[in-house]
C-alpha cells in the first residue's frame, strides 16, 4: 500500500518535471528561434522542447497549400500561431506519425488563420490577371491599326477588366478549404490537375458572387 503511494506521487513528480521543462510558442519566439528565412525543417527544431500542440510540423496541426502564388500556412494542434511560408512547391504532407516538411521560407507568423490569409501577397494575383488580360488585350488589337479598331479594343479590354475582377481574400479561402476537401478525399493527391482547375473555376465564380456555396466551406 505504502509503496503504491510513493511509486503514485513520485509519478506525479517526474510528470510536473516533464510539463514544466516544455516551452511554449512565446517563449520559443521571444528566444528569437522562430525568425524570417528559416526552413520547415528549421522551425520543427526550434519547437523540439515545446509542448506537442505547439509545433506545426506534427501530424495533428492543419495547414493551406495556395499553389498559384507558391505560399502556404501551417499551424499547431491548439492553433496558437499561424506561420506563412513562400516559395513552396511542396507542402507539408502528414502521415499518422511523422510529417514530410516539403519546402518553403518562413515569411511571417500570425495570431489568427484570418491574419495569416490576410497578409498572403495579394500583388502577386493582381500581376497575374493584369498579365492575363494583357495577353487577351494584344491578341485583340493586332488585327487592325485604324482609330476605330483601337477604340473597340479599348472597350473590349475595359470589358475583359471588369469580368475578372474579383474578391481576392474570398477566393484564398475558397480555394484553401476546398485544398482541404480535396485532400481528404484523395482527390488532390489522384489527379492534382484537375483539382486546381476546379478549384480555380470554383472560387473564382464564389469570389465573383456568382454562386455561394463551394466543396469543404466552412471546413
Amino acid at each position: 500500500m505504502v509503496n503504491n503511494m510513493i511509486k503514485k506521487l513520485l509519478g506525479i513528480v517526474v510528470l510536473g518535471l516533464l510539463l514544466s521543462s516544455c516551452a511554449t510558442t512565446d517563449s520559443i519566439i521571444s528566444s528569437g528561434k522562430v525568425k524570417k528565412n528559416i526552413s520547415k525543417s528549421e522551425l520543427s527544431d526550434a519547437f523540439i522542447t515545446s509542448y506537442p500542440g505547439e509545433d506545426p510540423s506534427i501530424p495533428g496541426g492543419g495547414s493551406e497549400f495556395f499553389s498559384e502564388i507558391n505560399f502556404e500556412i501551417i499551424w499547431g494542434s491548439n492553433k496558437n500561431k499561424f506561420y506563412v511560408f513562400k516559395n513552396v512547391s511542396e507542402p507539408i504532407s502528414c502521415g499518422i506519425i511523422l510529417c514530410k516538411y516539403g519546402n518553403g521560407t518562413l515569411e511571417t507568423w500570425h495570431s489568427s488563420l484570418k491574419d495569416a490569409r490576410a497578409s498572403l501577397p495579394k500583388k502577386l494575383i493582381k500581376e497575374t490577371q493584369n498579365s492575363k488580360s494583357s495577353q487577351t488585350n494584344n491578341s485583340n488589337t493586332t488585327s487592325s491599326n485604324t482609330t476605330s479598331a483601337t477604340s473597340s479594343s479599348a472597350s473590349s479590354s475595359s470589358s475583359s477588366t471588369s469580368s475578372n475582377t474579383y474578391n481576392e481574400t474570398k477566393y484564398l479561402i475558397c480555394y484553401g478549404e476546398m485544398t482541404k476537401a480535396h485532400k481528404k478525399r484523395g482527390f488532390h493527391q489522384s489527379n492534382r490537375l484537375a483539382s486546381i482547375k476546379v478549384k480555380e473555376t470554383v472560387c473564382k465564380a464564389y469570389a465573383k458572387g456568382d454562386i455561394y456555396s463551394y466543396e469543404g466551406k466552412g471546413g
